[in-house]
């Protein structure tokens, strides 16, 4: 059964007990052709009073005729119940299907099918009103009937399988539903693929795989299922709108909100042509308006809210707790527009309506507390919401315990609320408790999409939980920066300690949840099958279970049951210490992968010591709508705020952008616009200059930045002012103009815990080794011609391997455009190294599965990849970036023409550095592409790469090679990896090496940023 199918399977079975003729007196003979005539227009129109009443009648006429135990009287009650739960009733449906059981079974015995089908309708109809384990049990007992009779292997096994997964997966039981769910699986694959049992069995798989927190892995399976469903039901029918609507819920889950909306709206298209008032209709409109505003779409959702509120309230009545969350879905929609005033009496009369008809300390009471609370804020009414804050957080805190996300998000919103009422140091407490909740939570979430309970958050979204819950993961950081940043300025003499805190809180703040994400997927894969692979492995465990305990702790503090609720918080502190002793059993045993996977902080004394003589730290991130630089040198640490500068620093980074990469913006104008160097020193002046004094004696800079800043390598920035009167588009002031790059040798770092520690290794002889492996110019026929007719939402990802990475789609990866610059680029490299022709791989001998072969790739002091980087999202079913190669006939887990980040971490490197030349490693829209190329440093070093030298965006073939050709020469006479590459930018900005001698095919145009600053050196030292 699929999330939200409870009531069509009810029809289903119910309808099967459809009532014979009666024998009977003329007279009742014509009065039950009047009700079944009447019934008939009922359920047609969709008037299930009138058709309850109707039926009611008939039951009458059939408990005086037949007796009020007989079959006829189970088959009327289950209709009855049925068209009961049609009316948003089940609590009402659950003594007639009760009845009817009753009736079946001490008539027909329990083994008749008609029996068999009432257990099903009841079991179901249990599931919807919370009764889960009576409704396990009915499950449970279906499966032995079914093995007895039918055998291990038979259909009738294998569905008994998945319900009774299904009623484990709704009590949080997550892992044992993916057992039982492996055994109807195992069984249904051998029918024909087009199969709805099939289908039916498969999607809800995936339904359990995003419970777990795989999405991933559960896209194909949502799709698989999907596509069966319309090809045997047609493209209208219910089952088709249900596989939508949870292909849209998954794709939400992975944060790929616009690919959700068509399934969301092909849902709502199909519901509201059934039936436009019926509850499936106002579940798809609330998804729907959910969906619009995690785009951004408040006024697009407002009405699908609207509509989805009025029809619960018709059906359930105005004092209903589902009325009350529409009232608060509506009120958060307002809000978000900038609505307070109006928003603030629906949720007033959501708090009231929850107050009188929910038990005293259920969880929904204490979220609507803190969403009146957050819309007195939003109008500044500070002093009226903080009660509601504080007993928000009071009763959270005695809902969920002390360690839940629950409680941290509780815990932000009145840490913000503290710093508005200028009480910093509250602030402090409460946002430092929300920060360390968050920490623990993180801790063991290995090679997985979940983050900050997403569990938890998927029953919450499955059972229309209010829109304005969000993950406090970011938000609890952030909150503590600002808290640290305002008492800091009140009590000087804590200052120091304060930022410290807040450099913690940055850390944690600046590795993006998609690219911690990115980088488990690749440490899982990379863990293998050895210790490391079986200490992963219990850790997943232990995370699973987490999740697990969450979900089962939300629906018993829903039920109000005490004990039970006792015995969870009990089972989840003990995971919880073991998990916390799995994280250090990793962190002992294998230091190498809790620098990849980013999951330890380094406090300032520990980084200064990691830095070197002359090395330093600016690491700038962006907190709430502000932006923190803190900057380390060798004798001092600075920090600095931006008020209110994200959103135009986010701007002005995109306009920067499309001067050095106008392809990536749109624009096919041959050459460079000019470069507006006083908004790029603006930036320099905002953000870097406040805390460089920090850095004096520093000659190597160690750089990590997140969000839109990410995409712009800091390099660029000018260090002074533009004079008057000087154009941005004359190559010899662009030459003359003083850059960044000029001032430090500047290396990115993925995140500060990388930071290798003890002083970086001469580059020093080559010895015996390879110098030199290049792979590049695949073979790619570029862009498809036109009129395709293909429905991508039909279209079915690859299926994922066993490591749960979805293989690509080798026909997308021809559709590449051809790179033939790049075999140019990389000659030139293997010439300045000396390096024998068969160590370059180019065209259809530049393969993935070539590479993973390759056993010079492991011992080469230098590996060049010349090819496109794909983002996440580019190829259907891929979620981590990778290499594009020669793709072959059909992809196999050895070789699917992408070698993703996760496969890269497998792989035993020794290379000085590995070079990605000609990758579209990042975006213009500053959001994807440095999470990517974040993930794809992480991979390579954890591999065993000194450094990359990757590019940000494609520029011409002649620049590029005389690029890395100058910095691999300026590396092998000696110097370190970054000053290598500023070295190799000065070069070719400037036309002239550092001994003078001109740079062949050197142009005047090479002046402008975009032909000097693509490439950046990303690593863990300055080796």
């Amino acid at each position: 059964m699929l999330r939200g199918e409870a009531a069509g399977l009810l029809a289903a079975l119910a309808l099967a007990l459809a009532v014979p003729c009666l024998a009977a007196e003329p007279t009742v003979d014509a009065r039950l052709a009047r009700i079944e005539a009447g019934i008939g227009a009922a359920t047609a129109e969709r008037r299930w009073g009138d058709a309850i009443a109707l039926g009611r009648e008939a039951l009458a006429i059939e408990e005086a005729t037949k007796g009020a135990d007989h079959p006829e009287v189970g088959g009327t009650l289950s209709l009855i119940a049925d068209w009961t739960v049609r009316q948003g009733k089940p609590a009402d449906a659950t003594p007639l299907y009760r009845r009817a059981l009753a009736i079946f079974t001490a008539k027909l015995g329990p083994d008749d099918r008609l029996s068999e089908q009432a257990a099903s309708n009841l079991a179901a109809n249990l599931q919807a009103v919370g009764r889960h384990e009576e409704a396990e049990g009915l499950y449970r007992a279906a499966l032995a009937r079914a093995q007895a009779k039918a055998g291990e292997e038979s259909r009738a096994t294998a569905l008994a399988y998945n319900n009774l997964a299904y009623a484990l997966g709704r009590q949080g039981r997550f892992s044992e539903a993916r057992d039982l769910y492996a055994k109807a699986l195992g069984i249904a694959l051998r029918w024909e693929p087009e199969d709805l049992d099939l289908a039916l069995i498969e999607g809800n798989v995936a339904s359990n795989l995003d419970a777990l927190g795989r999405p991933i892995e559960a896209e194909p399976l949502y799709r698989q299922s999907l596509a069966v469903r319309i090809a045997e039901l047609g493209s209208d029918n219910p089952a088709v709108a249900t596989s939508y609507n949870n292909l849209g819920f998954n794709l939400d889950g992975q944060g790929r909100h616009v690919d959700a909306a068509p399934a969301y709206r092909r849902a709502l298209r199909i519901r509201t042509a059934i039936d436009p008032e019926g509850l499936a209709a106002a579940t798809s409109y609330n998804n729907v308006a959910h969906n619009l505003n995690r785009q951004g779409d408040y006024a697009g959702a407002a009405p699908l809210y609207a509509r989805a509120l009025a029809i619960w309230q018709r059906t359930y009545g105005s004092d209903h707790p589902m009325t009350a969350i529409g009232l608060s879905n509506v009120a958060v929609n307002l809000e978000r527009q900038g609505k307070a005033a109006e928003a603030q009496p629906l949720f007033e009369r959501a708090l009231a309506i929850r107050l009188a008809t929910l038990r005293a300390g259920h969880p929904d009471i204490a979220t609507a507390r803190l969403r009146l609370g957050h819309v007195l804020v939003s109008q500044r009414r500070f002093d009226t919401a903080l009660p509601d804050y504080e007993q928000g957080v009071a009763a959270r805190r005695a809902a969920f315990g002390a360690d839940h996300p629950a409680l941290a998000e509780a815990l932000t919103d009145l840490a913000d609320l503290y710093l508005a009422l200028g009480r910093p140091a509250d602030a402090v407490k409460a946002a430092r408790e929300a920060a360390e909740i968050v920490r623990r939570r993180r801790a063991g979430r290995i090679g997985e999409a979940r983050e900050s309970d997403g569990a938890q958050q998927a029953v919450a979204r499955a059972e229309a939980a209010d829109a304005s819950r969000f993950d406090p993961l970011a938000g609890a950081f952030a909150t503590l920066i600002r808290a640290d940043w305002a008492e800091a300025a009140r009590s000087p003499r804590q200052a120091a300690a304060l930022r410290a805190e807040a450099f913690l809180a940055a850390q944690d703040l600046s590795v993006s949840a998609a690219a911690r994400s990115m980088a488990r997927t690749a440490a899982r894969t990379a863990a293998g099958e050895g210790p490391l692979g079986a200490l992963v492995r219990q850790q997943q465990g232990l995370s699973d279970h987490a999740a697990e305990l969450d979900a089962q702790l939300l629906r018993q503090l829903i039920a109000g049951d005490s004990q039970k609720i006792a015995r969870t918080r009990d089972l989840s502190a003990a995971n919880a210490r073991d998990l916390a002793e799995a994280d250090r059993a990793l962190a002992r045993a294998f230091p190498a992968y809790a620098r990849l996977i980013g999951a330890q902080s380094l406090a300032i004394d520990a980084a200064r010591a990691r830095l070197g003589k002359d090395g330093g730290l600016l690491l700038i991130v962006v907190a709430g709508d502000d932006l923190y630089s803190f900057a380390i040198g060798p004798k001092q640490v600075r920090w600095s705020r931006r008020e209110a500068a994200a959103a135009p620093v986010a701007a002005a980074v995109r306009r920067l952008r499309c001067q050095v990469d106008p392809k990536g913006c749109g624009d096919a104008t041959p050459g460079w616009p000019p470069f507006d160097r006083a908004a790029a020193f603006g930036l320099y002046r905002d953000l870097v200059a406040p805390v460089e004094p920090a850095l004096a004696g520093s000659r190597s800079l160690f750089v990590v930045t997140g969000g839109a800043l990410a995409e712009l390598p800091l390099g660029l920035l000018p260090t002074a002012p533009p004079a008057a009167g000087d154009s941005d588009a004359e190559p010899a002031v662009l030459q003359n103009t003083p850059w960044l790059a000029d001032r430090y040798a500047v290396t990115v770092l993925p995140a500060v815990s990388v930071l290798r520690a003890g002083e970086p290794a001469a580059p020093g002889a080559a010895g015996g080794r390879v110098q030199f492996v290049g792979y590049g110019a695949p073979s790619f026929l570029g862009p498809a011609g036109g009129g395709r007719n293909i429905d991508d939402f039909l279209r079915i990802p690859q299926p994922v391997d066993r490591a749960g990475q979805a293989l690509a789609d080798p026909s997308a990866l021809r559709e590449l455009s051809p790179l033939p610059g790049t075999e140019i680029e990389l000659k030139a490299m293997a010439a300045t190294l000396s390096a024998t022709p068969e160590l370059l791989h180019l065209g259809s001998a530049a393969t993935e599965g070539a590479v993973r072969r390759d056993t010079a790739v492991g011992g080469a002091r230098v590996i060049a990849f010349a090819t496109h980087g794909i983002l996440p999202g580019e190829i259907g079913g891929l979620r981590e970036p990778g290499l594009a190669f020669t793709p072959p006939e059909k992809s196999s887990s050895e070789d699917d023409g992408l070698l993703a980040a996760s496969e890269v971490a497998g792989m035993h490197l020794s290379a000085d550095w590995v070079i990605l030349s000609a990758c579209n490693t990042a975006t213009a829209d500053g959001t994807p592409g440095a999470d990517s190329l974040s993930s794809l440093g992480r991979a390579f070093l954890y591999a065993g790469a000194g450094s990359l030298l990757a590019s940000r965006w494609r520029v011409a073939d002649d620049a590029t090679a005389a690029l890395t050709v100058e910095t691999l020469a300026a590396r092998k006479a000696g110097l370190s990896r970054a000053a290598a590459l500023q070295r190799a930018m000065r070069t070719v900005r400037l036309g002239r090496r550092a001994d003078g001698s001109a740079l062949p095919g050197w142009s005047p145009a090479w002046a402008h940023p975009a032909a000097w600053a693509p490439f950046t050196v990303i690593g863990s030292d300055d080796g």
